[in-house]
């Protein structure tokens, strides 16, 4: 992540601790394969009890896994503010650093970046970080990506940012 990204990223790092992570209780997590991997051995090399919870978490689909939050992310720390326990540590998912951004499929089979508005977090979105999903995105794979959304739409109303 660039300087300029996480400079950024401040004041929605802020808003995202004052709302106890409230973005991490509810939903599924899209996982492309080699994200699950990573997790799943980082887990696998320190945090043994944590494996069957993921595990029994996640949903296998073509290319990708569906990690289901169950009310609160297992990953998110109880101590202070939420905070992430994967976030230092290399496996954060993709997905998550792009919140409050959200990639989503329309009717006409096309994709958009759309914004949440949750909390005042939402407002933080800047021209950088829609930038890092497009790149996410190609690295993903548009298909993949297509396909999660077929599996998980989500349904929920946001603001359209980018039309792909």
């Amino acid at each position: 992540m660039s300087d300029e990204l996480i400079q950024k990223n401040e004041g929605l790092a802020i808003d995202c601790r004052a709302t106890k992570s409230s973005c991490c209780y509810k939903g599924m997590v899209f996982l492309p394969n080699e994200e699950y991997e990573k997790i799943f051995k980082y887990i696998e090399a320190n945090s043994k009890e944590d494996m069957q919870e993921f595990v029994n978490r996640c949903k296998k689909y073509d290319g990708f896994y569906l990690y289901d939050q169950q009310g609160k992310c297992q990953f998110l720390d109880d101590i202070g503010c939420g905070s992430c326990r994967l976030h230092d540590k290399g496996v954060k998912p993709t997905e998550c650093f792009w919140w409050p951004l959200h990639v989503y499929k329309t009717k006409a089979s096309n994709l958009e970046i759309r914004v949440g508005s949750c909390c005042s977090g939402c407002t933080y979105v800047e021209d950088i970080q829609v930038k890092k999903v497009v790149s996410d995105l190609e690295w993903i794979g548009y298909d993949r990506i297509m396909k999660f959304r077929e599996v998980y739409s989500c349904g929920e109303k946001y603001r359209v940012i980018k039309k792909l």
